[in-house]
């Protein structure tokens, strides 16, 4: 939860809205004691590895679009 006060601080800075998303969803996503705790003890490290390489790059297009959708609504 200490995240979205930094995110918001970022933000009020001027930081764009995509870098933010994607901070925000990679963190979502590949947090290390999720992963480490819950994902491998009860998935397995097969299933996380693949749920890992799946992911990856999602959270860079989560970015890329929402720049996007943000610059046509605040134009």
């Amino acid at each position: 939860m200490t995240h979205f006060p930094v995110i918001a601080s970022l933000f009020k800075m001027g930081v764009g809205i995509g870098p933010l998303v994607a901070y925000l969803s990679a963190w979502s996503l590949f947090g290390l004691q999720r992963v480490i705790m819950w994902e491998i003890p009860f998935l397995g490290p097969k299933v996380v590895a693949i749920r890992i390489a799946v992911s990856f790059l999602f959270p860079l297009i989560a970015g890329w679009l929402c720049e996007l959708v943000w610059d046509k609504l605040h134009v």
